[in-house]
């Protein structure tokens, strides 16, 4: 895959009473080290207009997605496996989990697929389905 990449995450947050849509498309750097493939984009956050610096690591059974700026974060997604992280707001940091339901990793030459789907947890309780692909491609 070449340095220069595109980048396109979706996604669907579900609760009981609404559900939105997420989705971004970018331009993004590619690397590659070792058996662990590294893409770094920018997004300007629209409530607070600023710059947010992503990285989303893939590996062969986990996916991090690393951002630093408005949304702060460090999510984890490994298949079958709960874990926590904050997540950085306008009115301060919330501690959440995230409970991994699938996880599936598609590479080809010139593209990689992710396809996540998870649930959101505060206080160990289910608040949202989430379902997140990303598609990297030269």
């Amino acid at each position: 895959m070449n340095k220069d990449v595109k980048v396109c995450i979706k996604g669907l947050h579900e609760n009981e009473s609404e559900s939105s849509d997420v989705g971004i498309e970018v331009a993004g750097q590619y690397y590659l080290k070792g058996n662990k493939h590294y893409i770094c984009y920018e997004e300007i956050s629209e409530e607070a207009e600023e710059i947010t610096r992503s990285i989303i690591k893939i590996s062969k059974d986990k996916v991090e997605v690393i951002k630093k700026g408005a949304g702060a974060t460090h999510m984890e997604f490994i298949k079958d496996c709960k874990n926590s992280t904050y997540l950085s707001t306008i009115v301060g940091k919330i501690l959440v989990g995230i409970d991994t339901k699938s996880l599936e990793i598609v590479e080809k030459e010139d593209e990689i697929n992710v396809k996540i789907e998870y649930g959101l947890l505060m206080d160990n309780e289910k608040v949202s389905d989430c379902n997140v692909e990303i598609r990297i491609w030269s």
